[in-house]
């Protein structure tokens, strides 16, 4: 039906008698899911969980009002439709071809990005991605493998392989949409890739290490339906990390330097803005520095387990207590829940603070991939080969640092 839809300019839906613009239906429609996210917030425990289906609207409206101006991206709309039903997973990708604005024609595409029902699901969603990181040379689509689950997916045959028949929220990612940028704009060296003798179901990436994770903080975080995220003991996450895991393993930096770091860390999924529609039509996500209010908020969050800051210095004590006043501490939880849940803080070799998948183990490397905006937790299983555990936050090397600092580079063979 997408595709039925986006190739008309004029639409009608009829009811018996009556009809209407489909636009009108697409905007009622989403304004009832954000009315409806809005009254069921607080009652439901699966917030973050079922994130993407209030995209349907979403994903209807940004495709009949921007083409064929701008349209959508590939990676969106495989990312956005995830929660859509299918009886084929393989038209998880096939259905959508037709709907991208930057995957060119049908005849100039490579071999992945054409229907090919002869491919079994695993094959077509490899040798999707794989041929959609050489057109766009970006990694933007390896936020879609599923890092969430409990599923024992790294003993499986491909660990990278992107998970569209998984339903994950499109909010939760740190690589998409893109916020970060820890390759210093770098491109994928895509003659890796289109190797003839390549396996389709490996992915020959070129990076460097920049780091090992040193420790994992055993309690994978959960949101909550109070609007809170907490460890397995049923403590508050927020302040238990603080006290129990950064305070300890942070002591290079100084009080409200750590705490500002933390916070970013907290919220590292972002923030949605408001945007120009005929731009952004699906809106506008920014890193947590560019949220003015996020120390208040922070504040009015801390504010609900610890009223007095005891757990902090008195020049900090104060600060918080002036920017309480005008923070939105729900709005905090559903960032850090955004961010955290299900993932678990780690710190590395070299003493940095991050949020990595529920897999990482300790002596994991922490990898910078050219062509990724995020850095990569990936595991060294010999032979060469690595596993893809999933994307990460590391705090300081978000922003191309790392990049800076290497030595050398590395090919890595992703299995």
């Amino acid at each position: 039906m997408l595709q039925e839809v986006t190739a008309h300019t004029t639409v009608t839906v009829r009811v018996g008698e009556h009809d209407l613009p489909w636009n009108s239906l697409i905007l009622a429609a989403l304004w009832q899911s954000s009315f409806t996210r809005s009254r069921t917030a607080t009652a439901s425990s699966s917030a973050i969980d079922t994130g993407a289906r209030g995209y349907l609207p979403e994903l209807w409206l940004g495709l009949i009002h921007t083409r064929p101006e701008r349209g959508l991206s590939m990676v969106e709309l495989v990312s956005r439709a995830r929660d859509f039903e299918a009886t084929d997973p393989r038209d998880k990708v096939f259905a959508l071809l037709g709907l991208a604005n930057d995957i060119g024609d049908s005849d100039s595409r490579l071999s992945g990005l054409k229907p090919n029902y002869a491919c079994s699901k695993e094959e077509v969603y490899c040798t999707f991605a794989k041929d959609y990181i050489v057109k766009t040379k970006k990694l933007d689509i390896l936020s879609t493998v599923d890092i969430f689950s409990t599923r024992t997916r790294l003993e499986k045959r491909v660990s990278w392989m992107p998970d569209l028949d998984v339903p994950t929220a499109t909010i939760r990612g740190f690589g998409f949409p893109r916020k970060y940028n820890a390759s210093l704009s770098t491109s994928v060296d895509c003659t890796q890739i289109r190797s003839k003798a390549d396996n389709p179901f490996v992915l020959s990436l070129l990076g460097f290490t920049i780091d090992t994770v040193r420790s994992v903080n055993q309690d994978v975080v959960t949101f909550s339906r109070d609007l809170k995220v907490y460890v397995s003991n049923g403590n508050d996450a927020v302040t238990t990390l603080w006290n129990e895991h950064v305070r300890p393993s942070q002591q290079q930096y100084s009080g409200e330097e750590l705490l500002r770091r933390y916070i970013k860390l907290l919220a590292a999924a972002g923030f949605a803005v408001p945007a120009e529609f005929p731009v952004w039509p699906l809106g506008r996500v920014v890193p947590p520095r560019e949220v003015p209010s996020l120390i208040g908020d922070f504040a009015a969050y801390w504010k609900r387990t610890d009223p007095d800051f005891n757990d902090f210095g008195s020049s900090i004590r104060e600060s918080l207590k002036q920017q309480v006043r005008g923070g939105d501490a729900d709005q905090f939880g559903v960032l850090v829940g955004k961010a955290c849940h299900e993932r678990k803080f780690f710190t590395t070799a070299d003493g940095r603070m991050g949020l990595c998948p529920r897999g990482t183990r300790v002596g994991d490397a922490i990898v910078v991939l050219y062509g990724g905006s995020v850095p990569y937790v990936l595991r060294d299983v010999g032979g060469h080969d690595w596993k893809f555990v999933g994307e990460c936050y590391v705090d300081g090397i978000m922003f191309g640092k790392a990049c800076e600092r290497r030595v050398g580079e590395e090919l890595y063979r992703i299995v």
